[in-house]
């Protein structure tokens, strides 16, 4: 079986994906609604999301719906 890298995904990318506005990502972060970020550097400036957790998110709010 082969496994498929996983790969970071922009803010605008996850905006994107999702339908969610940046601020309403934000909020969902801040309460354990939405998957935490990655820190690409040291100062925490640049932050991604693995798609896989992404993935894992929207599959989540799918089957929440059924």
């Amino acid at each position: 079986m082969t496994t498929t890298p996983d790969r970071f995904l922009s803010q605008k990318e996850v905006m994107a994906h999702t339908s969610l506005s940046r601020m309403t990502i934000y909020r969902m972060r801040q309460t354990g609604e939405f998957p935490s970020p990655v820190y690409l550097n040291k100062k925490r400036t640049r932050v991604a999301w693995r798609e896989s957790e992404l993935l894992q998110w929207m599959q989540s709010r799918v089957a929440a719906n059924y």
